[in-house]
């Protein structure tokens, strides 16, 4: 097991790397989902950045999108920050119909009516991130997954419930309480059964490893009781 970082520079969230740590090691031979889920600032963002980091540092592709509420109604805004670095040789992997769908998605080519486009771009988003997969561990990394473009939560669901031997795993971020985006079927589809589907609730700091942080990060114009 590759260790996430320096034990000190991450402070009072050692189960919570544990477990990031427990899921990389998942990915390494087969589909794999972790969920962080907590308030508002509580650090879920600060946790993703780690993990993703580690996984970059084991040699995993790490693909990323991190939306934003104001962009939720944008369609497939997700799917073209997934995928903003596939170039022309990639999709010409994909079946024609496919290939067509993603260009659109990406914004590449002009869409035809007449295509069952929402269909066409989740099979070809499932070839793409299938095909990257098979040549080495994928981690898809997600901030604030309840903000997600329906279309691309419809998409990545899509791809979701037909993995089965990928080495693909979910990292995503959500706000206790919140709709999560993504249809709540997915964590029942048969690669996320058990041990390979997490869910962590992010709890707040205990006051000492408040005390460490602010010893480490004085807040100079406070008083201490503060």
């Amino acid at each position: 097991m590759a260790s996430l970082r320096p034990k000190d520079t991450m402070i009072g969230r050692a189960a919570e790397l544990r477990e990031v740590d427990q899921f990389l090691d998942l990915v390494e031979t087969a589909p794999a989902l972790l969920l962080l889920e907590g308030d508002p600032g509580i650090g879920k963002s600060t946790l993703l950045n780690e993990a993703l980091a580690a996984a970059r540092r084991r040699s995993y592709r790490v693909l990323e999108c991190r939306p934003i509420q104001a962009e939720a109604q944008l369609a497939y805004t997700a799917v073209g920050d997934l995928l903003a670095d596939v170039d022309d040789a990639e999709l010409t992997e994909l079946p024609e119909p496919q290939r067509r769908a993603v260009e659109v998605a990406l914004l590449r080519a002009e869409p035809d009516e007449h295509e069952l486009f929402p269909r066409a771009v989740a099979l070809g988003l499932r070839g793409v991130l299938g095909r990257r997969a098979s040549t080495q561990p994928t981690v898809v990394g997600i901030d604030d997954v309840h903000w997600l473009d329906q279309p691309s939560a419809r998409a990545l669901a899509f791809v979701a419930r037909r993995l089965r031997h990928e080495r693909l795993g979910f990292l995503l971020t959500g706000r206790r309480g919140e709709d999560l985006g993504l249809p709540s079927d997915v964590g029942r589809s048969p690669p996320f059964a058990a041990e390979r589907l997490r869910h962590v609730r992010i709890s707040p700091l205990r006051a000492a490893d408040l005390d460490l942080l602010l010893a480490r990060r004085p807040v100079l114009s406070e008083p201490p009781p503060l």
